[in-house]
């Protein structure tokens, strides 16, 4: 009984505490100016048609150390994208994970 009721107080007392608002306010502070959430739309949208070129391209014509380096910038332009849109990601597995262990707990 004592398990439970420590694992109830632990979970809700979790929920107190939502770093993502933080992370929310914060960015409506600095970005308190129209300019720069337009200036990162535009940046956005610029790597997103890169990520369409990359797509379209041949990849198959391509040397080993071609794709290498194809491959080196999609995910640098993946890392980019979050850091514009600011949001917190939850995998797939992770929400597995925590439906198992509140139905085992």
């Amino acid at each position: 009984m004592k398990k439970i009721t420590l694992l109830l107080i632990m979970t809700f007392m979790s929920f107190l505490y939502n770093p993502a608002q933080a992370v929310i306010e914060n960015r409506i502070e600095l970005s308190a100016g129209s300019n720069k959430v337009a200036e990162d739309e535009a940046k956005a949208k610029v790597l997103i048609e890169r990520l369409f070129e990359i797509r379209d391209m041949d990849i198959t014509k391509l040397s080993e150390s071609d794709k290498s380096s194809l491959k080196k910038e999609v995910r640098s332009i993946r890392d980019q994208l979050q850091m514009i849109s600011g949001g917190i990601y939850i995998s797939f597995g992770l929400i597995i994970i925590i439906l198992l262990l509140i139905i085992i707990l």
